[in-house]
């Protein structure tokens, strides 16, 4: 009986080219898009073509109608068996053929046919033919998406382009041994658009049994019919006489299909193709000890024993770092920078990048931020730059990594071992700081001045901006050691100051140096570790200042004695006798010399003969007056003159005045200036004595017997006065910064100290007055008869000079200032000496000098 799908009458048939694979190759439709006629097509080995995608060769055999559209189809028998729906979209047999094999009786076989259109124009599928009553052909669409659903339908029905079709062919056997009625399937289809027809036939294969499914009549031997179970008898698997055998192991008969039953020990089916049977050593590498269980260890050797797979080293440069087998060798430690060369030899540079090159750890270089100063890779780029602007610090950083605490561009060097001839750089440093800073003045951006250890005798001017750092050490690199000091020492002429300066308005800083000045025998010099006028920018940290004692004052000299300067008074002279019967009368006395001009009065002359007095005695000088003469007397023998009075002794002379003692000081011209003690004055000159008068004449009744007066004696010269003692000068201050207009000043960890105060100077001793002379006796001849000479008064004594007064005593200050605004911040030290005591006098001392820190 044949299975027939009716197909409307009124199909119209389109121009089709039908795909196939044949074994002869690829026939073409004749139809035409006007065309008609029946054309049949063989459906041969077709080969892979469900796909409705067109591929290359599809496209090349495709008929194209002159409007663009294609004609292109292809018949597919679906490699796999029931349920279609999990392989209505598998692979296409490599032959289209339909083989039901040997169908028993009873038994149901299907078959899936797809017919792909694979064209832009849809195909009307007319009718399905197999001439056969024992089959069956059902129309069906399966969709496409998930799992895919079967939909029944029925013929005629249209294809739509790049869509799929299906026909389950199915058989039941009858029981009777035989051919299929039919040897071919067919499909008869046309295109939507044309006239013409085709058919798609697929041959059939197979036969019908008279055994029951699964069973066979392998001996012969009709009493015992169908004996031979082909679905299970390993002798008779699947057909009579086909014998199961397995190499390397045991066989079973299942489904009619022979199978692996089990493999002989370390051998295992792992293709699953029955016909190889065992076909695996499972002591391979590829399948050590189950299939599929590869032996291998990524960048190592591996070995499979007995089933078990062993690591059997690393394959060079590889290493098995981790320890960890899984991932094998997993460390190439030709280019690991974690294993360069050997497991865990880290190649790696501190604050650099490297490179595992080989095996061989190689430094690349220096990261930005990075230094290698020491020129050792050991410790890498050892220096971390953290601050570009390097301004030296107390703990000696070099943050900017160019070797020294500081910015190396920016400065200029010197060390005790230099020269002032040198370059000032690192290896050619100046020897003077002084040199420095001229150098600095002449070259722009040269404004730090680095100073080795050491001491440096000399007088330091700052300049404006321009900073000086010690504590470096010349000798290592520059480093600052901050052990040594490097010491500016001053024991010079001139005033005493180690560093100065004047107008310091730009940033200058003083860092890490000790300053100090020596001891003054200067009279009254004071002395200055560090002096600064307009100051108002200048920073000193980390530094030792201390300043010398000052210088005592000098004592005043002593005044000169009045003999020693003029000399003393001298005597008066003697009077003249008189006569007491006769004409000679006394002259009077010579006054006594004087040093000073203070000379004694002359001593008056004596009465003439007869009754006449004696002249009165001469002034003193000054203004000492004489005495007076003598009167004469008349009478007859009993008449006597009458005697002279003696002159004045000399007024007492004056003391000199002592001078005051100094007291403080004042800042005079930037400088302190301690008070001396003033001068005495000279003692007053002593005054001559008066000249005695001369005694007065005689006269009596006989002229013959008329006397002459004796002359008055001489008055002693004055003594001289003694000369003034001059005063004693201020001792001299010490400071350890003397600070003038200089608000603004910054101090940071420093430690000052001043010395002593100088003692402030003696004063002068006033000089004594010289003796005055003594005034002498008047004429004493015949003073029965005629009147005796006054005795000239004596001279006083010159007065004693006045004492000079002591000096101030000088001041000790840590630190002085004279309208200067200062707040001292922690960590500064200042200390101050003793204050200079007063100069002594012997009329007034000096007051005593001040001592402070600040």
């Amino acid at each position: 009986m044949r299975s027939i799908i009716q197909l409307p009458k009124s199909a119209i048939l389109l121009c089709v080219a039908l795909l196939c694979l044949l074994p002869t190759g690829c026939a073409e439709s004749d139809l035409s898009p006007s065309g008609s006629g029946n054309s049949q097509v063989d459906a041969g080995d077709q080969g892979d073509t469900h796909n409705p995608e067109r591929d290359a060769e599809t496209i090349a055999d495709a008929d194209t109608s002159s409007n663009g559209d294609s004609v292109e189809y292809a018949p597919c028998v679906i490699d796999g068996s029931a349920p279609w729906e999990d392989v209505a979209w598998g692979d296409c047999l490599a032959e289209t053929v339909l083989d039901f094999g040997s169908v028993g009786a009873g038994q149901t076989v299907a078959r899936l046919v797809r017919v792909d259109n694979q064209g832009t124009v849809s195909l009307r599928l007319n009718e399905a033919l197999l001439d056969d009553a024992n089959f069956n052909v059902q129309a069906r669409r399966y969709s496409a998406g998930g799992a895919p659903v079967a939909t029944d339908t029925t013929l005629p029905d249209d294809l739509a382009g790049e869509d799929a079709y299906f026909f389950e062919i199915s058989v039941t056997g009858p029981g009777i041994a035989g051919a299929f009625a039919a040897d071919v399937f067919e499909i008869l289809l046309n295109p939507a658009t044309s006239t013409g027809s085709e058919t798609i036939s697929i041959p059939l294969l197979g036969a019908y049994d008279s055994c029951a499914a699964h069973t066979a009549d392998c001996d012969g031997d009709p009493t015992n019919g169908c004996e031979a179970n082909i679905a299970g008898d390993a002798l008779n698997c699947g057909g009579c006489g086909i014998v199961c055998a397995m190499p390397d192991g045991h066989a079973a008969c299942v489904d009619g299909m022979c199978v692996v039953d089990s493999c002989l020990p370390q051998r295992a089916d792992c293709d699953a193709d029955p016909a190889n049977g065992c076909e695996t050593d499972l002591r391979s590498v590829e399948h050590c000890g189950a299939c599929g269980e590869v032996c291998e260890f990524d960048n190592g050797r591996a070995q499979c024993g007995a089933g078990a797979c062993t690591f059997e080293g690393c394959v060079a440069p590889f290493s098995n770092c981790d320890g960890v087998l899984t991932n094998g060798c997993e460390t190439d430690t030709d280019s690991s920078l974690e294993h360069c060369g050997g497991c865990n030899l880290g190649c790696a540079f501190a604050g650099a990048s490297a490179s595992c090159n080989g095996g061989s750890c190689e430094f690349l270089k220096c990261d930005a931020d990075t230094v290698d100063l020491n020129n050792d890779l050991s410790d890498g780029c050892e220096c971390q730059i953290t601050d570009a602007n390097d301004v030296p610090d107390s703990a000696g950083l070099d943050t900017n990594c160019d070797g020294i605490d500081g910015d190396a561009s920016r400065g200029i060097f010197v060390a005790t071992t230099g020269s002032d001839t040198a370059a000032g750089t690192r290896d050619a440093p100046l020897k003077t700081i002084s040199k420095a800073l001229t150098l600095a003045a002449s070259v722009s951006g040269l404004d730090h001045i680095y100073v080795a250890t050491g001491q440096y005798a000399e007088q330091v001017t700052l300049a404006n901006g321009v900073s000086i750092f010690g504590g470096y050490d010349a000798t290592d690199n520059w480093k600052r050691i901050g052990g040594a000091p490097t010491t500016i020492f001053y024991d010079g002429p001139g005033e005493r100051i180690a560093v100065r300066g004047v107008g310091i308005t730009s940033a200058t800083v003083l860092g890490m140096l000790e300053v100090r000045t020596a001891h003054t025998t200067v009279a009254s010099q004071s002395n200055y570790a560090l002096h600064c006028k307009n100051c108002s920018a200048l920073v000193i940290q980390n530094s030792k200042i201390t300043a010398g004692n000052g210088g005592n004052g000098a004592a005043g000299s002593n005044g000169l004695s009045g003999a020693s300067a003029f000399g003393s008074g001298s005597n008066g002279g003697i009077g003249g006798n008189g006569q007491g019967d006769g004409a000679n009368y006394g002259l009077g006395g010579t006054g006594g010399a004087s040093g000073c001009g203070r000379t004694g009065g002359t001593g008056g002359r004596g009465g003439l003969r007869g009754e006449n007095p004696g002249l009165n005695g001469g002034t003193g000088i000054s203004g000492t007056p004489g005495g007076a003469g003598g009167l004469g007397d008349y009478g007859f023998l009993g008449a006597t003159g009458k005697p002279g009075k003696p002159g004045s002794t000399g007024a007492t002379a004056a003391t000199g005045q002592n001078g005051s003692g100094g007291a403080g000081g004042q800042v005079l011209n930037d400088f302190w200036r301690g008070e001396s003690g003033s001068d005495g004055t000279h003692g007053a000159h002593g005054n001559g004595g008066g000249g005695g008068g001369g005694g007065g004449g005689q006269a009596v009744g006989n002229s013959s017997w008329n006397g002459s007066g004796n002359g008055g004696g001489g008055g002693g010269g004055g003594g001289c006065g003694g000369r003034l003692g001059t005063g004693g000068s201020a001792g001299g201050g010490s400071f350890g910064l003397f600070l003038v207009n200089s608000t603004g000043i910054t101090l940071t960890n420093n430690t000052i100290t001043s010395g002593n105060g100088g003692n402030g100077g003696r004063g002068g001793s006033g000089g004594s007055g010289s003796a005055g002379g003594t005034g002498m006796r008047g004429g004493n001849a015949d003073t029965g008869e005629v009147g005796a000479g006054g005795a000239g008064g004596n001279g006083s004594r010159g007065g004693n000079g006045g004492a000079g007064g002591g000096g101030a005593g000088g001041n000790s200050y840590g630190v002085y200032r004279q309208n200067t605004t200062l707040t001292l911040p922690a960590g500064n030290l200042i200390t101050h000496g003793n204050s200079g005591t007063g100069g002594s006098s012997a009329g007034n001392a000096g007051s005593n000098g001040l001592a402070a820190d600040f």
